[in-house]
């Protein structure tokens, strides 16, 4: 109980940043903090060193053995508490192996705080405790949680009076213990069974990814080793990946599992893919039971052999890629070496091969048929196979030379191999005197194999595969080179690429079927043979038929019969989710707080219908002056915006002239149409304009139409209206209906809301179609840049320090990210095709919030539709928020009906109620541009209630909300922008605001809403959401519809009405919004921030409202 206990060692892992490894370099070294033996090893393997064969067992427990007496004095230290309890607790079955290895934490725990030193573990720098490592007990179920409560008070009872400590603090070290262990792998044998588990301060800061990465975990006992097996460059240690669990399970098997046992939903390259991109088959729930269970039997080989059989028989519809396909052929192969079948063997670990993608698992299997070739006798010089044996051989000690070393045990063993040609010993666990069952594949009997890699393509007996079968890759380097058996191009890139070698711009035209092209004659002659039935199926369909989208996807199969070859992909890893990945320089970029991260002009805009009159449509700034003198409709600023906007205006000038109702041609068709006139110009001008997203190049080709995931209503929808814009262009350019389809569709999936931030209402005012931008994904959760638009620019600007080394970790919000839960993840999966798994989402999934009746929503939503006066939408406000008054101000219901009592009671003159309204909208808002604009009225409001006079009793809280509304727009905007400018106005002379930025709402009445229409809780179908607002002129569902009770429909057009979302009011109650993400790290002159920054003088209580 006295002896020391040594500090963690942790043999490699920091220094300075970048570090670069080559394949081989150890990049991670560590001791266990804490590690423990499973109970069926206890008595043949060394507790300490997990190496060798037990010699030395412990007198006092009797349970732990050593392989000596040297083991047995280092483990001292870990072991005293532990043999505590095992002498208390024999026959205890809740000892396990992880109970052990939660004693031993625990004890290390209490000694290091006794002796006032801890551990610490070193990761490339960053020093970690095991006061660091996570519990995650806010996380647990009651049913988990009361499960590891009930642990916890039998291990107290089993060391109570040994240590002091408490029920508490034995269930943190258990919640510890089991989000940050680690399977303790014997990697010293080539089967590499589990040995144990243990804890490793400095590798637990890994995070966790599905996708293979070109270095691997190695246990050389208690020992655990980081590997490269390619070119690594460590620039940010937080982006290297673990698996947590195997990485080839199914993906709902494996978001469970993660769900459940490590509280996150997977996001990573491999789950998204497959997300949108689903299995065809699966294998039966009932059925994998079934296989587990008959594993977890312990069944004799004999058995198993046949149980095996069974399976794979049952499964034979599946891949050998398939997780429990793969499976059962690696224990097949085990088992049929273990019963002396060991051709069958070799026919099982080729099949695996075929479906594997670890490389330890590679090596593994290799090493299994290196030790049935040579009990075959392959190693001898004179066998027929003997020169098979040697390439798996060969390939098998290049695999072990880069995960494990040169010198070691194994590698010397496969020397053996060729050297004596005798195989290793059986297994013990192997029955003597049964009788082997005969095999039955007796086409694996024969030696006719003269190489391996016929092996390798045995179920392909027409094919002959001349290429090596690389198991480890530098960087770029090819990895797979082959011909198609059959190919076709997608639909995008028919008129841009040769349809022979898919790399050169097509120079002719097919002349049967004008649909295909080439970059010269002699491709096209190449290409002839296989092009043939194809051409004669495309010219049967009717030119514009939209039934045929995908029409070369559905005749390849009868079109083309033979390979062709084509240009080499190169690409790291394996496996389908790797093939999409894109390429481009590596950045690192730093941002300061107000430091411009994006700025990009749109490929093409629109403004909305009711601001044609009122906004320059070119700058979408200032108010128009001038009119075109051709069409009538459309109005600029001034001669030069006109001159600017000439070149994509040209085609709709002349759909407007020809249309009598200007009405019909809707802002999202007249974004269609510019899309489509300058796609159409610069084809014909030979250049395409490039978008730059942190050196990921974009062109309008680039975007994605998701026609695949389309629902047939969905595409019927689409064609109708692609159908519609055709009829309106057909006259005044050269174009086709399946042009039009495509540019409708990538219009609709990647436009972004236009957002009037020169109006300090943030009015939603148009749609625009970026290409850089458009490479953002979505995500529910706040982040540190905010996007802002100065009329037609985009810009996105960082709120607070940021290093951009992975753009494509850059999210925006696609829709409010404030909806429902359910709501969310229906409109993403109707109108984006994927089902998000932000931190907020699996968040909200696993604790489902309280939400607003439906039928008080579609009573708000009818209200809201009779654009009601603001005295009446004064009472009904006041009457909805009585009815939701359980639900806090962080509801989207809520939070929306207090934006607009804030906004009605200033347009009332009721000011005290309006800065009421506003305070409990801050309350629950987390958006910083909400923040901002909600700031704005109110200053507006205190201004106007002569706050702003030095003598008024309420100065100081009017210079607090001041102060505050200043520094986020001055890191928003900037100190030159007009609102900045405003608001130093205000506080200066005491001008309100009245018409500062008013410019999409100019024209207001003394109605809520001008036209007629419904409320919109949410940007609509039209546009990617650019920031919190509220419209009523977009493609829009009510709630019903939301959850599929009725289609679509288009709301007329009317004003805009602001729109907020949640703020947690502490960090702890939202956990998906990080704490760097409040307000006060957004603005760093307001870091400190806090509530009590806000007013809270009297005029904020709760006024009696004037009925």
């Amino acid at each position: 109980m006295g002896s020391s206990v040594p500090p963690s060692s942790v043999v490699k892992a920091s220094g300075s940043l970048p570090q670069t490894f080559k394949p081989g370099d150890i990049m991670i070294e560590e001791d266990p903090y804490a590690c423990s033996i499973d109970g069926s090893y206890l008595g043949i393997v060394c507790s300490y060193c997990i190496r060798r064969t037990s010699g030395v067992r412990c007198p006092r427990c009797n349970a732990v053995n050593y392989c000596n007496n040297e083991c047995k004095m280092k483990d001292s230290g870990y072991h005293a508490l532990e043999c505590k309890v095992l002498q208390n607790a024999r026959g205890n079955k809740t000892v396990d192996g992880e109970m052990r290895l939660v004693v031993r934490a625990l004890e290390r725990s209490i000694r290091e705080r006794q002796a006032g030193f801890e551990s610490v573990g070193d990761y490339f720098g960053h020093r970690r405790t095991f006061r660091d490592l996570l519990a995650h007990l806010d996380k647990l179920s009651i049913e988990d949680l009361a499960t590891a409560r009930e642990l916890a008070m039998t291990l107290f009872n089993l060391i109570k009076g040994q240590i002091v400590t408490t029920i508490e603090e034995i269930l943190v070290v258990i919640g510890k213990v089991r989000i940050n262990c680690h399977a303790l792998i014997d990697h010293n044998s080539p089967h590499a069974f589990v040995r144990g588990r243990a804890v490793y301060l400095a590798v637990s800061k890994m995070n966790h990814s599905c996708v293979e990465r070109n270095y691997v975990q190695i246990f050389d006992g208690r020992r655990y080793t980081l590997r490269a097996i390619g070119d690594v460059e460590v620039t940010n240690p937080f982006t290297l990946t673990i698996h947590y669990i195997p990485p080839t399970m199914p993906l709902k098997i494996r978001q469970r599992r993660l769900l459940k046992a490590y509280y996150f939903v997977c996001t990573c390259e491999k789950c998204v893919w497959q997300t949108k991109h689903p299995e065809q088959a699966e294998v039966d729930d009932n059925l994998v039971r079934q296989i587990e269970t008959a594993f977890e039997g312990r069944n004799s080989y004999t058995k198993w052999y046949t149980i095996g059989n069974e399976f794979l028989n049952e499964l034979k519809y599946l891949p050998p890629s398939n997780f429990y396909v793969n499976w059962l052929l690696s224990q097949m192969q085990w088992t049929c070496k273990e019963i002396g079948l060991h051709e069958e063997s070799i026919y099982y670990g080729t099949r695996a091969l075929r479906g594997t993608e670890s490389i330890l698992t590679l090596e593994r299997i290799f090493y299994g048929m290196c030790e049935s070739m040579v009990v075959l006798g392959w190693n001898q010089p004179g066998h027929a196979n003997h020169g098979g044996f040697l390439e798996a051989l060969k390939l098998t000690k290049k695999l072990y030379e880069l995960t494990h070393g040169k010198r070691h045990s194994i590698v010397v063993s496969l020397d053996i191999m060729v050297e004596q040609g005798k195989a290793p010993a059986q297994s013990a666990d192997s029955t003597p005197g049964q009788a082997a069952p005969t095999c039955t594949h007796s086409a694996y009997m024969t030696v006719q194999l003269p190489t391996l890699y016929e092996v390798l393509c045995a179920d392909d007996r027409e094919s002959s595969c001349e290429y090596q079968f690389p198991m480890f890759f530098k960087t770029d380097e090819t990895i797979i080179e082959d011909d198609p058996y059959a190919n076709s191009m997608s639909n995008d890139c028919i008129n841009r690429f040769c349809s022979y070698c898919y790399t050169e711009d097509v120079e002719i035209m097919c002349e049967r079927c004008n649909i295909l092209g080439y970059s010269n004659e002699e491709y096209q002659s190449k290409d002839k043979v296989d092009h043939d039935l194809e051409c004669k199926i495309l010219q049967s369909l009717s030119k514009g038929d939209l039934s045929n989208v995908e029409l070369q996807s559905s005749c390849v199969s009868l079109g083309r019969q033979r390979k062709h070859r084509v240009r080499a992909t190169s690409f790291k890893g394996a496996g389908p989710h790797n093939k999409y990945r894109a390429y481009a320089p590596r950045i690192v970029q730093q941002h300061g707080p107000g430091d411009v991260m994006i700025q990009e002009d749109p490929y093409a805009c629109s403004i909305d219908q009711d601001l044609l009159g009122v906004m320059c449509s070119y700058c979408i700034r200032k108010r128009p002056g001038v009119v075109c003198s051709r069409c009538n409709v459309i109005k600029y600023c001034n001669a030069e915006c006109e001159a600017k906007d000439k070149l994509f205006h040209e085609l709709e000038c002349k759909v407007l002239q020809s249309r009598t109702d200007e009405d019909i041609v809707d802002k999202e068709s007249r974004l269609v149409i510019r899309t489509l006139d300058r796609c159409i110009r610069e084809r014909r001008e030979g250049y395409d304009s490039v978008g730059d997203f942190f050196g990921y190049r974009r062109t309008i080709h680039d975007l994605q139409t998701h026609v695949q995931d389309m629902t047939e209503s969905r595409r019927e929808k689409a064609s109708r209206r692609s159908k519609f814009i055709y009829g309106l262009v057909k006259d005044f350019t050269e174009t086709s209906l399946k042009q039009v389809f495509e540019i409708f569709l990538k219009c609709r999936l990647n436009k972004t809301s236009l957002i009037d931030h020169n109006s300090h209402r943030f009015y939603p005012c148009g749609s625009a179609l970026y290409l850089a931008v458009s490479k953002m994904n979505h995500s529910c959760v706040e982040t540190s840049y905010v996007q802002i638009y100065d009329g037609r620019k985009y810009t996105l600007r960082a709120l607070r320090d940021i290093q951009v080394d992975n753009p494509l970790a850059l999210t925006v919000h696609y829709i409010p990210p404030n909806l429902p839960f359910v709501q969310r993840q229906k409109y993403l999966l109707q109108n984006y095709y994927f089902i998000c798994n932000c931190a907020k989402c699996c968040w909200q999934a696993r604790n489902p919030e309280v939400e607003a009746d439906e039928s008080v929503i579609a009573q708000i939503e009818e209200s809201f539709n009779s654009s009601p006066e603001y005295n009446a939408w004064y009472a009904i406000g006041s009457d909805f928020l009585e009815k939701l008054s359980n639900l806090p101000d962080s509801n989207f219901y809520v939070n929306w009906l207090l934006i607009q009592m804030q906004w009605t009671c200033s347009m009332l003159g009721r000011l005290e109620e309006s800065v009421y309204y506003g305070t409990r909208a801050l309350r629950g808002t987390e958006v910083v541009t909400s923040i901002e604009t909600i700031l704005f009225h109110m200053c507006d409001s205190l201004v106007k209630l002569g706050w702003h006079k030095p003598t008024s009793d309420k100065y100081a809280g009017f210079c607090e909300t001041m102060k505050l509304a200043k520094k986020l727009f001055l890191l928003t905007h900037g100190s030159n922008h007009k609102l900045y400018r405003a608001l130093e106005s205000m506080q200066k002379s005491g001008e309100v605001s009245r018409h500062y930025g008013h410019q999409a709402g100019d024209y207001r009445g003394n109605r809520l809403t001008y036209t007629s229409g419904a409320p919109v809780f949410g940007h609509g179908i039209d546009a990617r959401y650019g920031q919190p607002y509220l419209r009523t002129n977009a493609y829009a569902p009510s709630t019903a519809q939301l959850h599929g009770a009725s289609p679509w429909q288009i709301y007329p057009s009317g004003s805009c009405i602001p729109l907020q979302t949640r703020i947690h009011q502490q960090t702890t109650s939202r956990p998906w919004l990080n704490p760097g993400n409040t307000i006060a790290a957004h603005c760093p002159a307001a870091r400190g921030f806090n509530r009590s920054m806000l007013p809270v003088s009297s005029a904020y209580q709760q006024p009696v409202p004037i009925r």
